[in-house]
C-alpha cells in the first residue's frame, strides 16, 4: 500500500515539475504560503526547478525595501525561512548559491538571514552537520564565482560572500582545515586586483584578520605562512601602508600587519620581503582624533614591542632627517629614546581616555613597552617604570572602576609596577585591598579567567610594606590554585571580535 502511494506521489511530482518548467511566467504557479515554500524543497528535482526561484521571489516580496532606513533584522515573513534553512540542506544550498548569483536586494536579505542564524540561533542548531559544511559550500561557491565571467559586474555578490565568510569564522571557528586554506588563498588573491571597491577590500581584510585569529587560537601557523608567501599581496600591503590614504582600509591593513608581526615572530615564519612603515606618521596615529585610526596605531606599537622589535615583516622608515644626537641607549633599537618618550606620552593619554577598547589596547601596549625595555635596556626601563606620572595614571584609572571589578588588562599593568617597585609607591592601600577582595570573591569555577588577578595578588602578598588584615585567608586561596596559572598560559590563545566602523578588530583575551 505504501509502495503504491509512493509511486503515485512520485508520478504526481514529476507531472508538477513538468508543468512548472513549461510555465513562462512564474506568477502562474507561485503561491505565497509557507507550506508551498517548504514543498519547493521536498526533493532535489523540485528544488532544482522551482526552489531557488521560490526563495528569490520570497526574498524580494517580503524583504526590506531598499528605499529608506534598513534594520539589522529580517522581516517576520522572512523569518519563516530560518527553520527551513537550518533543517533542509537543499534550501541551505539554494540560499548560499543566491549569495553569488542573486540581485543586490535579494543578496542583502540573505545576509540578514544568515547573520541572524549565526549570531542569535547558533546555539540551537537542529542539524549541526549543515553548518559544519557551511565553509566547504561557501568555498566552492566562491571558487566558481571567481572563475565565472560575470564577476566584474557582481561586486555586491562578492561583498556578501566575504561578509558571510567572516561571520562564519567568528561564530563557528575550529581547527584550521583545507577549506580555510582555500578560502584564504582565494581572498588573498582578490586584494591586489585593481579597481576593487573599498567595501569589498574592507570585507576581504576583515576575513583575513578573522582567519588569522582563528589559526592563532589553535597555534596553527599555516594561514600566516600562506599570506606572507603571497608576494603580490605583500606588495599591495606595502603600497597601502606607505600611501596611508583611505582611513578604514589603512586601519584594517595596519591591524592585519600587526597580527602578522606577532605570528611571524611566534612561529618563526620566513619572510622574503618586509613592508615599509613610516615611523613618524605611525607614531602620530597614536594621538589621532579618529577612534579606529588611533586604535590601529596603538595596536601596531603593541605588536612591535610584544615581538621585541624583532619581527622580520616590518621595516621602520624615517622620512624626516634625524636632528637629535643618538644616545648610548639608542644603539641597536627600533626607536630612539626621544621617539620612545613621545610614544609613551601618547599611550598614557590614550589610557586615560574614556574609551574601553582603546584603553584595553593602550594598557597592553604600555605593558609591552615596559617589559621590552626592562629586558633589553635597563636604564630606559627603570626611567619609564619610575616616572611620577605612573602614580597618577594608576590612581586615575583604578578610581574610575569604583566598585566594579578591575579588568584583566589593567591588572597586567599593576603586576609590572609591583614587580619593579617592591616598596609599592604607586598603588594606594585601598586599591590593593580592592584587588585582594576581588580575588577572594572569585568563585572556583572562574579561576581559569583570573590568572592576571592571581599574579597581582601574589605580588601584593610578597610586598613586606603591604599589611593585609586577611593575609592567611589570601595565602590559602593562592595555594588552592596550585599550578592552574601555568596550565592556563599553555592553553589556546583566546580572541574576541569587535566591529568598529566596519573595521574588524581581533582582540586577545576576554576582559
Amino acid at each position: 500500500m505504501k509502495s503504491c502511494l509512493s509511486q503515485h506521489m512520485n508520478k504526481g511530482i514529476q507531472l508538477l515539475c513538468s508543468a512548472i518548467e513549461k510555465c513562462v511566467q512564474t506568477d502562474v504557479w507561485i503561491v505565497w504560503h509557507p507550506a508551498v515554500l517548504k514543498f519547493s524543497f521536498v526533493n532535489q528535482q523540485i528544488s532544482r526547478i522551482c526552489g531557488t526561484l521560490m526563495i528569490e521571489h520570497w526574498l524580494i516580496k517580503y524583504g526590506q525595501s531598499t528605499e529608506g532606513p534598513t534594520t539589522t533584522s529580517p522581516t517576520p515573513e522572512l523569518e519563516e525561512l530560518i527553520p527551513l534553512i537550518k533543517t533542509n540542506p537543499l534550501c541551505f544550498q539554494a540560499v548560499l548559491e543566491l549569495l553569488a548569483t542573486g540581485k543586490e536586494r535579494c543578496v542583502q536579505q540573505v545576509v540578514l538571514l544568515l547573520k541572524q542564524i549565526l549570531e542569535e540561533e547558533g546555539k540551537h542548531i537542529e542539524d549541526p552537520d549543515i553548518f559544519c559544511s557551511l565553509k566547504k559550500t561557501l568555498a566552492d561557491v566562491l571558487k566558481r564565482f571567481f572563475m565565472s565571467d560575470c564577476q566584474k559586474n557582481s561586486d555586491h555578490n562578492l561583498l556578501a560572500l566575504l561578509n558571510t565568510l567572516c561571520l562564519v569564522q567568528q561564530h563557528y571557528a575550529g581547527d584550521v582545515d583545507s577549506m580555510d586554506l582555500k578560502l584564504t588563498y582565494h581572498v588573498s588573491n582578490t586584494l591586489p586586483k585593481a579597481g576593487q571597491p573599498n567595501l569589498v577590500v574592507q570585507a576581504a581584510l576583515n576575513f583575513l584578520s578573522c582567519t588569522l585569529a582563528t589559526a592563532d587560537s589553535c597555534h596553527d601557523s599555516r594561514i600566516a605562512s600562506l599570506i606572507l608567501s603571497n608576494s603580490q599581496l605583500m606588495d599591495y600591503i606595502d603600497i597601502q601602508l606607505w600611501k596611508m590614504k583611505a582611513k578604514r582600509i589603512f586601519a584594517s591593513i595596519l591591524n592585519l600587519t600587526s597580527m602578522l608581526m606577532v605570528q611571524q615572530y611566534r612561529y618563526n615564519i620566513q619572510v622574503s620581503k618586509p613592508v615599509r612603515i613610516n615611523l613618524e606618521q605611525t607614531l602620530g596615529l597614536v594621538k589621532s582624533d579618529d577612534a579606529v585610526t588611533q586604535i590601529s596605531g596603538v595596536q601596531f606599537w603593541s605588536s612591535l614591542f610584544e615581538t621585541n622589535c624583532k619581527s622580520g615583516i616590518v621595516k621602520l622608515i624615517r622620512t624626516r632627517k634625524r636632528t637629535e644626537l643618538l644616545q648610548d641607549e639608542d644603539v641597536g633599537l627600533a626607536v630612539t629614546s626621544t621617539e620612545l618618550r613621545t610614544l609613551v606620552i601618547y599611550i598614557q593619554q590614550a589610557i586615560v581616555k574614556d574609551v574601553h577598547v582603546l584603553q584595553e589596547i593602550a594598557v597592553h601596549c604600555y605593558a609591552c613597552i615596559l617589559n621590552h625595555h626592562v629586558q633589553y635596556t635597563e636604564q630606559m626601563g627603570n626611567h619609564l617604570l619610575h616616572q611620577p606620572w605612573n602614580r597618577m595614571l594608576l590612581s586615575t584609572v583604578l578610581d574610575s572602576y569604583e566598585d566594579n571589578p578591575y579588568p584583566a588588562h589593567f591588572l597586567e599593568l599593576c603586576a609590572i609596577f609591583l614587580k619593579s617597585n617592591p616598596c609599592n609607591t604607586f598603588l594606594k592601600q585601598r586599591h590593593l585591598e580592592s584587588i585582594v577582595s576581588q580575588f577572594l570573591q572569585k568563585e572556583s569555577s572562574e579561576r581559569k579567567n583570573g590568572v592576571e588577578l592571581l599574579e597581582v595578588v601574589k605580588k601584593i602578598t610578597s610586598c613586606r610594606e603591604v599589611k593585609l588584615k586577611n593575609h592567611e585567608q589570601v595565602q590559602a586561596k593562592i595555594d588552592s590554585y596550585g599550578g592552574i596559572a601555568d596550565s592556563v598560559r599553555k592553553q589556546l590563545v583566546r580572541y574576541r571580535f569587535l566591529n568598529v566602523e566596519d573595521v574588524l578588530l581581533c582582540l586577545q583575551g576576554s576582559s
